[in-house]
């Protein structure tokens, strides 16, 4: 699926880098009481959170889907669905969400759609998605009536949602990819064939998100909040689990914080970053470092429980060929892009 040499060549310091911050955590709590947490944790509320993902990814699938028929592309929820967990699988090793974004446009352009489209139905899925995470932690931050809750979160969020709204909106502008074409052969970069037609497709495939109808905002925007309520719902009953009483409100800024910070490519599977991250957000609320590790690593199961469901499908890939058929380009419709 990937180039398994850039993955080896990473693997040395991505890993370096996550022992030492997991040595630098564990440094600061005490490993039996957190083995003694983790055996104590609730099995019914980690089996709801489990639930909750399942419907979160769900909900994901459902939100490409729809991004997809704007390309004119149709895949089936259930395909979508298992090429999303296909991707957890593979970026499970892998730092980052930028690799994650590698392996799923390869699946999706196996399933016949275009390099460019692929490219950028994952692009603003993402955007999408990521917006709706920041405004449901802006909104909880909010609505949290704890005093320990940082009063610089609102403001924090609030700009960081701002920004990608507006990024959002400046690429989707015409102005800016005329700014952009005439930037670019001024110094020379499409003056070959094939760098001017890249340019061109991607121009097009992103036009496609130019202008949606109001109705089909809301529905992109409908799976978006729908995933991102869900994923309230998993960290509300994962806290539960690890016998964390913290608030719906302060665990909803505190999840929006913890997955952002998950995106930067520093450690393999978040390990080190999301535990240091959890001690040092939950410390106001009074939260002891045992607690907020033992929360954390049980984020980390539930992302190992994902990803053996996506394990699962690549080795049925593997010995069995899969059953992939290719997805099928849709007819243009009045009133559709085209």
């Amino acid at each position: 699926m990937i180039r398994v040499r850039r993955v080896i060549s990473s693997w040395p310091v991505r890993l370096l880098i996550t022992c030492g911050l997991l040595a630098a955590v564990l440094s600061r709590v005490d490993v039996e009481e957190l083995r003694r947490g983790l055996a104590q944790a609730r099995p019914v509320p980690f089996l709801a959170a489990l639930v909750a993902v399942l419907f979160m990814r769900v909900f994901a699938a459902a939100r490409m889907c729809a991004v997809l028929h704007r390309q004119l592309f149709e895949l089936s929820l259930v395909k979508v669905f298992a090429i999303n967990l296909r991707t957890a699988f593979v970026s499970f090793f892998l730092p980052g969400h930028l690799a994650g974004g590698v392996v799923r446009w390869q699946l999706l352009t196996r399933q016949g759609a275009g390099r460019v489209d692929a490219l950028t139905a994952i692009g603003f899925d993402r955007l999408s998605d990521f917006s709706a995470l920041l405004l449901t932690g802006f909104i909880c931050s909010l609505l949290s009536r704890d005093s320990s809750t940082p009063g610089l979160v609102p403001l924090l969020l609030g700009l960081v949602l701002a920004g990608t709204l507006m990024l959002q909106l400046v690429v989707l502008s015409e102005k800016f990819f005329a700014a952009s074409h005439a930037i670019g052969s001024r110094l020379g970069l499409l003056k070959w064939t094939w760098s001017a037609r890249a340019f061109e497709k991607l121009a097009v495939s992103i036009s496609a998100f130019r202008g949606l109808p109001a109705g089909y905002q809301l529905r992109i925007w409908g799976w978006s909040l729908a995933s991102n309520i869900t994923g309230l719902a998993f960290y509300y009953w994962l806290a539960r689990a690890a016998g964390l009483g913290l608030g719906l409100f302060e665990l909803g800024w505190v999840r929006s914080a913890i997955t952002t910070l998950g995106m930067l490519p520093l450690t393999l599977a978040g390990l080190g970053v999301r535990e240091g991250a959890m001690i040092s957000l939950l410390a106001p609320y009074g939260v002891t470092p045992v607690v907020a590790v033992t929360f954390s690593l049980l984020l980390f199961l539930t992302g190992v429980v994902v990803a053996l469901a996506g394990g699962a499908l690549v080795a049925y890939d593997v010995l069995a060929g899969g059953g992939w058929q290719p997805g099928s380009k849709a007819t243009a419709e009045p009133g559709r892009h085209a």
